[in-house]
Order: C-alpha cells, then structure tokens, then sequence
C-alpha cells in the first residue's frame, strides 16, 4: 500500500477537522446576541413616556425607600 506524503496527510487531516468542527457547530445551540449592544436599553428608556401607573409605582417605590429609611435609622 501507497503512504501518502506528508502534504496530503496534513491536508486530509486538515479537512477532518473541519468537517468535524462543522458537525460539532451545527448540533450545539448558539445564543443570539441581539439587543446586546451598549446604549440600547438607554435609548429606549429615553424615548419612553411614562404612563400614570409608571408614575404611581415611582411614588410608590419612593414611600417604601423612605419607610426603610426609617425603619433602619431611625430617621429619614
């Protein structure tokens, strides 16, 4: 039987490995990063009016931070 030189030995390996890598890329999930770039949320935060009841929680969360204010100093 005929060896094959080494050239050919490092192509076929060469060629191996990629169609493994391709087997392997194409059965495991990749995350999509979408949405992911810096500035996007802040962008969108900016451009949103809020509602009546966006305002009503701000009210709300602002009693709770000044009642636990008070319930762990003492004062406020």
């Amino acid at each position: 039987m005929k060896r094959l030189s080494p050239f050919w030995t490092v192509l076929v390996s060469l060629l191996l490995m990629s169609v493994a890598l391709n087997i392997i890329l194409l059965v495991l999930p990749i995350p999509e990063f979408f949405g992911t770039q810096g500035g996007l949320m802040v962008q969108l935060r900016s451009s949103h009016v809020p509602t009546m009841r966006d305002i009503s929680d701000m009210e709300q969360e602002r009693r709770q931070i000044k009642k636990d204010l008070i319930g762990l100093t003492g004062s406020y």
